[in-house]
């Protein structure tokens, strides 16, 4: 290996060498594992770095690294008084019951899609499913730039 103190000008030999072995991140794995499916890692960060508005593109990168705050989470460390949803009040919270499997999110997501099925006319029976919800990308599911924005816009205030 080439000493990269003899390296003449430049930073290039420093970032080739930390980027030289990709490590996917832990909430990759963990999402995998739960979701039972192998994602296109690659396609959900590009996904999430064309995001322009800064604050979205955070709030999806939270969710994509598992580090949304729950009341599972915030029990912990003190801060929340249970660990149950504060919309249903009845089941653990999590990332995964707040966006897919709460029934305030799945009505929440029935009224969304009916709207879209019967406003937008290029539109032929769109459907979510949980990896879409949660990391804006299914393979069996194609969506655009724009209904991407628009979901995750919906899921900020869920």
């Amino acid at each position: 290996m080439k000493r990269l103190s003899s390296a003449s000008k430049g930073c290039k030999q420093f970032y080739d060498v930390l980027v030289l072995d990709a490590v996917r991140p832990n909430g990759c794995n963990k999402w995998e594992q739960k979701l039972g499916v192998i994602i296109n890692w690659e396609n959900c960060f590009y996904n999430v770095h064309k995001i322009k508005e800064t604050k979205l593109k955070w709030f999806q990168m939270r969710i994509m690294h598992r580090i949304i705050g729950t009341n599972v989470v915030l029990k912990q460390i003190g801060v929340a008084n249970n660990e149950n949803c504060n919309m249903c009040d009845n089941v653990f919270d999590s990332i995964e019951h707040i966006f897919w499997n709460c029934v305030y999110a799945q009505r929440f997501g029935t009224q969304f899609l009916n709207l879209v099925n019967e406003k937008c006319t290029k539109v032929f029976n769109m459907r979510f499913s949980k990896c879409l919800v949660l990391l804006g990308i299914d393979e069996n599911i194609k969506i655009d730039e724009t209904f991407y924005f628009i979901m995750l816009l919906a899921k900020q205030y869920l």
